[in-house]
């Protein structure tokens, strides 16, 4: 597994995107109930053929200045 940190906390309005990361999603010992459902959601979408996928992203869009 990883330790991850929250690298946006000095920032008051960061752009963040969540990237699932391999072609294997499940958890060893999952149900196969559960790893059927992950392979659903890998065959639809680029985990399977790629090894990764965007499953979110919240981008910061600063108001215009004024001209």
């Amino acid at each position: 597994h990883a330790v991850i940190e929250d690298l946006t906390y000095q920032f008051q309005h960061p752009s963040i995107i969540d990237i699932k990361m391999g072609s294997r999603t499940w958890y060893p010992g999952a149900s196969e109930e559960y790893i059927k459902k992950c392979l659903s959601k890998d065959r639809e979408t680029s985990s399977l053929l790629l090894g990764f996928r965007i499953s979110g992203m919240q981008v910061y869009e600063s108001p215009e200045k004024p001209t």
